[in-house]
C-alpha cells in the first residue's frame, strides 16, 4: 500500500478526473462518498464536512500543492477498485503512458 501520493500536475489531474468519470464519479461525488463512509462520525477535525475533503482534493492535491495522505489513498483505491497509480498514469490515445508534467 502506498504511504502517500505526491501532488498532481495538470495532465495527471485531468487523467484522474477522466478515470473518475469512467467510474461514474465526479470529484465532488467521490469526496461525499469517502467522507460519509470514513469521516461522517465527526472524529476528525481536519475534514469537518464533505466540502472540506473536496476542497483539499481540488485546491490542494490536484493543484500540485499537497500530498495525498496514505489514509485517503487507501480509501480512494478501495472505492474506485484500482490503485491510484493505474488511474493517473493511464495510456493516452497514442499508447503512451501519461507522465509527470510538473
Amino acid at each position: 500500500m502506498a504511504q502517500y501520493y505526491m501532488p498532481l500536475g495538470q495532465s495527471e489531474s485531468e487523467r484522474f478526473r477522466d478515470a473518475l468519470k469512467e467510474r461514474g464519479y465526479t470529484v465532488k461525488s467521490l469526496a461525499e462518498v469517502i467522507w460519509h463512509k470514513h469521516y461522517g462520525d465527526g472524529a476528525t477535525k481536519w475534514l469537518p464536512c464533505p466540502e472540506s475533503l473536496r476542497s483539499f482534493l481540488t485546491m490542494g492535491w490536484m493543484s500540485g500543492r499537497d500530498t495525498l495522505p496514505a489514509e485517503l489513498v487507501s480509501y480512494f483505491e478501495e472505492e474506485l477498485g484500482a490503485p491510484l497509480v493505474e488511474l493517473i498514469e493511464r495510456r493516452d490515445s497514442s499508447g503512451e503512458i501519461g507522465g509527470d508534467d510538473r
